[in-house]
């Protein structure tokens, strides 16, 4: 336990100190709450967001249980089960399609990638409800962080 103590703590102070180094630099850093309606505004209008989803979460995403007919169901080894075991994963979203209800995303465990002048190339999409369900299990803190260029 004491390894676990000692990193995390060094890591805490490296990523303060990277927050504190941003703020210098001009970048506005805040803690606090957001919704789902402001991750899509921001998306929306140009904005890209990292976000710590569940990684299980995202392989499931395509699971039988999470078809249109059936999005109120929990998808099976979810947290609501007990089954569950949380894995944090980190994506970029990139774009919000509006007719689709979903986002798409690039994701450093694949081979996705995303051309600004052409749009996205083997990028990743999740619909709403789906990255609701990822970014909302229980060790993500629904953590996030919006860039955008102003």
């Amino acid at each position: 336990m004491g390894w676990y103590e000692n990193n995390l703590e060094d890591d805490s102070k490296r990523v303060l100190a990277l927050f504190e180094r941003a703020q210098e630099d001009g970048w506005d850093v805040q803690e606090r709450s957001t919704s789902t309606q402001e991750v899509i505004q921001e998306v929306a209008r140009g904005g890209v967001c990292i976000v710590l989803l569940d990684a299980r979460s995202l392989r499931d995403r395509h699971s039988p249980s999470h078809t249109q007919g059936d999005q109120n169901r929990s998808s099976p080894g979810s947290a609501e089960d007990g089954a569950h075991a949380y894995s944090g994963h980190y994506v970029l979203l990139v774009c919000y399609d509006q007719r689709m209800r979903s986002f798409i995303y690039l994701d450093p465990a694949s081979n996705s990638h995303f051309h600004a002048r052409d749009g996205a190339e083997n990028a990743c999409s999740i619909s709403v409800d789906a990255f609701e369900r990822a970014w909302h299990v229980p060790g993500t803190d629904r953590d996030i962080i919006f860039c955008s260029c102003t």
